[in-house]
């Protein structure tokens, strides 16, 4: 006993300097929030962890019995405290892609330990947003570069045309940095892109350590000259987003390791042999695409475990089992036209089925419900569906949970519900349907409406009794939407 009571004298002082920083901490956060909207969703979580934390010391200095600090005192905690605060914020700064990221700078402006810290923790100066509209933009990217030191960065260029406000020089060196990059390019039909005085120029550089990049460019302008290749030495990327470039504009022979791929552009024949060839060891594969299906368009990839498409083609470019035969994921859009292609194939390796709805007259008709049902034996291990984004057309879950009988999909252990209405009329057709089939986890995933996007309160009492377990949470950032053909 008397052990204890000297271990928590000791611990007074700094139980003290604790609650004096996080009181600093959280009045600093609610200031800036204050004075800059833009960065509200930014501190809000950390101010309420902050607040909870302090709430904590102060309970726990009461029971010490420990008086209030001078009004004022502002502590310094070591070094390392102050840094661990500095990558729990950095956690926060990271949800955001095309805002400027100035939290790293508010730090350093509080005080010389505040500095001091901030400047030796190189992790926090690594997320830089390209702002090409700034004159000042030159010295603010030197800045992350410098304090960076040798952290791999994640860079984000927001939509805007390219311009000589950031010295070609600099851009480089902040591309042969990162490790994660994502380029994003206005509509080409009114702001065309030249590729000798754009970002893509400087790709054909050497990247040693990017891993993965996202290049949204806008169709139908492909701004690669024919004959030119980008990312031809990039060792290390596995994830490679095209948007609206032709496959043309890459040689497949210099991006072997790459192992997802997504593009929003039609493959051709010869894509499709490209693919095949060259990445077979291909184990994610996006295409939002509007391309016709051929007898010559065929795919063999046996390494691909996730596919997202927004068509039937390709799905029927997957001529047998054995060219997908790992696949565990499919996200593909509730139509009848991709519903009808899957009746055609046996997926005994599929676990995870998503269904997102369409804007396609056929995706509201009953047809699609008994399409979707009838793949019970296409489709043997299905073990979670996925239902994404139904808001627009109200009738369509409750008819495909009232046809859905017992004996569907067996091995089903999960429903999840993201981003979807679901008003009285759809949890009730739910609620019968677990009626009929007791024991399923029940995951609702809501996004910028969570009233809407969430069962009605009056509910949850039912749902809860009838579901193994019910769990509601926030949805991650959405994907771009599939556009269906």
């Amino acid at each position: 006993m008397e052990t204890r009571l000297a271990a928590l004298i000791g611990a007074q002082p700094h139980l003290s300097t604790a609650q004096d920083e996080l009181t600093a901490l959280t009045t600093l956060v609610s200031s800036i929030s204050d004075q800059s909207n833009g960065q509200f969703a930014q501190f809000h979580d950390l101010s309420i962890s902050t607040s909870s934390a302090l709430s904590a010391l102060a309970e726990l200095s009461t029971a010490l019995g420990i008086q209030g600090t001078k009004s004022g005192a502002f502590a310094s905690p070591p070094p390392a405290v102050m840094a661990e605060i500095l990558r729990a914020w950095q956690a926060e700064d990271l949800r955001s892609t095309d805002a400027p990221s100035t939290f790293a700078f508010v730090a350093a402006a509080v005080n010389k330990h505040w500095r001091s810290v901030a400047l030796s923790t190189s992790c926090i100066w690594t997320r830089v947003v390209l702002n090409f509209a700034s004159a000042g933009s030159k010295r603010l990217h030197e800045h992350f570069k410098s304090r960076s030191t040798s952290q791999q960065n994640i860079l984000h260029a927001p939509p805007a045309a390219y311009r000589e406000t950031i010295p070609p020089e600099l851009l480089l060196q902040l591309l042969t940095s990162s490790a994660h990059i994502d380029l994003r390019f206005r509509h080409a039909a009114r702001y065309a892109i030249n590729f000798d005085e754009s970002i893509l120029a400087l790709l054909q550089a050497d990247l040693p350590l990017l891993e993965s990049i996202e290049i949204h460019a806008p169709y139908p302008h492909n701004p690669i000259p024919s004959g030119t290749y980008i990312l031809t030495s990039a060792p290390r990327l596995r994830h490679l987003g095209v948007g609206y470039l032709p496959l043309a504009a890459f040689d497949l022979n210099t991006l072997r390791g790459v192992t997802a791929f997504s593009s929003q552009r039609g493959l051709s024949d010869a894509d499709c042999v490209e693919l095949s060839s060259k990445w077979s060891g291909l184990t994610s594969l996006t295409l939002d695409t509007a391309s016709k299906h051929t007898e010559k368009k065929l795919l063999i990839l046996p390494a691909l475990t996730s596919l997202r498409c927004s068509g039937p083609a390709v799905i029927m470019s997957f001529q047998s089992e054995d060219h997908f035969s790992r696949l565990r994921t499919l996200d593909i859009p509730f139509t009848p036209a991709v519903l009808s292609v899957l009746s055609s194939l046996l997926f005994t390796s599929l676990q995870e089925l998503t269904l997102c709805e369409s804007s396609y007259p056929g995706g509201r008709s009953q047809s699609a419900q008994t399409l979707f049902l009838s793949l019970t034996d296409a489709i043997p291990n299905l073990r979670i569906v996925r239902l994404h984004a139904f808001v627009t057309f109200p009738t369509t879950l409750p008819v495909l949970f009232d046809a859905w009988k017992s004996d569907f999909f067996p091995k089903l252990e999960k429903l999840v519900f993201e981003r979807c209405t679901l008003d009285v009329t759809v949890t009730n057709s739910v609620i019968r349907f677990l009626q009929r089939r007791r024991g399923l986890d029940v995951a609702v995933l809501s996004g910028a409406n969570p009233t809407s996007e969430r069962f009605p309160p009056w509910l949850d009492t039912r749902l809860r009794q009838l579901a193994r377990r019910l769990t509601v949470d926030s949805a991650p950032p959405d994907e771009p939407p599939l556009v269906s053909i």
